[in-house]
């Protein structure tokens, strides 16, 4: 199997709307057809080496060779039943690319609307943030600008001493009567 170049699916940001997208989905289109291919070559051999093992069983062979063609019939029908399944995935997700590129195609649009668009979920998202930091502001506590004084609080949240004021509270020495 050669390696083939993989083409580029990123969308150009140039291009209009929706023509990346569609690139991607013609590669993705091209790798379905190319992944079905090699599962139907890949079915076509372990169909072979299925009749081979059950043609093997029908020879007189001793036991142990016939557990083993046992084992390669088991093995090739089981190989046979992942790559069915796989296949109807396939066909599936071909299914799919298609309905997805008739409906880019039939998307009408512009690059102006797509501006305008993107102008309006901006807009949303802008919205929606300020309404939830209003919600945040009204239910945390106050927030002391950066000069004033936090108060001080004891291990049961009452306010405690002020720290600039002197220690022994309205007694001191010397004050008053």
């Amino acid at each position: 199997m050669t390696a083939e170049p993989i083409p580029d699916t990123t969308a150009d940001l140039s291009a209009a709307p929706g023509e990346g997208v569609l690139t991607g989905l013609a590669y993705m289109a091209d790798l379905m057809q190319r992944m079905k291919t090699e599962l139907e070559s890949q079915f076509a051999l372990f169909a072979r080496a299925r009749e081979q093992a059950e043609a093997r069983l029908l020879a007189d062979l001793p036991e142990a060779e016939l557990k083993l063609c046992r084992a390669d019939l088991k093995a090739a029908v089981d190989a046979l039943s992942v790559i069915v399944r796989t296949l109807e995935k396939v066909d599936e997700m071909e299914r799919r690319i298609m309905r997805d590129q008739q409906e880019l195609a039939a998307l009408p649009g512009s690059e102006a609307d797509y501006e305008r668009l993107m102008e309006r979920v901006e807009r949303m998202i802008e919205a929606r943030v300020a309404e939830r930091l209003a919600l945040a502001s009204a239910s945390a506590p106050p927030v002391p600008d950066a000069g004033e004084a936090v108060p001080k609080t004891d291990s049961g949240g009452l306010p405690g001493p002020d720290p600039g004021a002197p220690a022994g509270g309205a007694c001191q020495p010397g004050a008053g009567a």
